[in-house]
């Protein structure tokens, strides 16, 4: 998993600042991000925190290990942003993983 750490950091921040730079065109738009990190245990980083507010991902903030519990992730995430979701808003999601599930609990 390690060795694709710097891949997840650079991918997560180029989406961030593709979007970032969207909204500057879209004047108008008003565009939030959900950051979930997961390993053996799903971990929100901020939830609906306005595009020009997300600090760019560092080594430090990223930490691979040993386990992935990528269903539990998207799962928790769904929930997580179908509470935040009115009607009218869409939602997008990507997901960079670092490695294949095999840690998830439900």
């Amino acid at each position: 998993m390690a060795q694709l750490k710097r891949e997840v950091i650079s991918s997560f921040n180029e989406q961030v600042e593709l979007i970032f730079k969207l909204v500057k065109k879209e004047q108008d738009s008003v565009i939030k991000l959900t950051l979930c990190a997961f390993n053996d245990a799903v971990d929100f980083k901020f939830v609906a925190q306005n595009v020009d507010h997300v600090k760019k991902l560092t080594q430090r903030d990223y930490q691979p290990d040993s386990c992935t519990a990528l269903y539990d992730a998207v799962g928790a995430s769904f929930v997580k942003i179908t509470e935040l979701v009115k009607p009218g808003d869409q939602a997008f999601f990507v997901i960079f993983t670092d490695g294949l599930e095999n840690a998830s609990k439900f």
